[in-house]
């Protein structure tokens, strides 16, 4: 009994860790759309390397936020298979 509600204490746990990875990559997302629409507005093609880096920072946590979901998934549909 104790196992499993360790078990059921540590997928909640990466559960709300994978939320957070959501959240901050929707807010990485937003916030360099917003600073691209900046840009374009006031004609400054400065910030184009920090967009890019911006980009994979945004990919890395997007990635970072699905992969705790997809393990989620397979340990869940694994343990109710067997």
């Amino acid at each position: 009994i104790s196992y499993g509600g360790s078990l059921y204490f540590y997928t909640s746990i990466i559960y709300w860790l994978a939320i957070l990875g959501i959240l901050l990559g929707l807010g990485w997302l937003i916030g360099g759309l917003i600073w691209e629409i900046v840009d374009k507005v006031q004609g400054k093609p400065r910030r184009q390397q920090t967009s890019k880096r911006f980009r994979n920072v945004l990919i890395g946590l997007i990635v970072a936020g699905i992969l705790p979901v997809v393990w989620l998934y397979i340990t869940f549909y694994v343990f109710h298979l067997f």
